[in-house]
């Protein structure tokens, strides 16, 4: 078993997390349209990298360098829209579509919705919070809060 390549994809899933673009390796699985098990496995090292996975890491993340991801040399992102600091979506976005190197995508990608849906999720969450919050301090000081 190459247990460098494991290694890789469990590093790749760390930094997209890191970079806000997957939420965890479920999340990675879902986007890459793999098993949340099998992704489990790879990154503990218990089953080999099938064959199929980088090609489905490289259709979904094409900002991946396709030279790191198989034989671990050079940067793990490509140099024409590599990662800016303190950016955790490196690509430029341009109307509908978002450019990654010469291929425009669209960004209503799985990957790029699957973070909004999220992320329209924990606002609601929290809005749900703040509600609960002001009804527990009108009902104590007797005095409605004005919204």
């Amino acid at each position: 078993m190459d247990i460098i390549k494991n290694q890789r994809v469990a590093e790749l899933v760390a930094e997209l997390k890191n970079r806000h673009i997957v939420r965890n390796q479920s999340h990675f699985a879902e986007i890459i349209g793999s098993d949340k098990a099998t992704i489990s496995e790879i990154i503990r090292e218990q089953i080999e990298v099938p064959k199929t996975l980088f090609g489905k890491i490289l259709d979904k993340f094409p900002s991946v360098s396709r030279e790191w991801l198989e034989s671990g040399t050079g940067p793990m992102f490509r140099a024409e829209f590599g990662p800016t600091p303190g950016d955790p979506f490196p690509v430029h976005v341009e109307g509908d579509y978002a450019n990654f190197g010469n291929q425009k995508v669209s960004i209503m990608s799985p990957e790029v919705m699957s973070y909004l849906r999220e992320e329209q999720r924990q606002s609601a969450v929290h809005l749900t919070q703040i509600d609960r919050l002001i009804a527990i301090i009108e009902h104590i000081t007797g005095t409605p809060f004005d919204k």
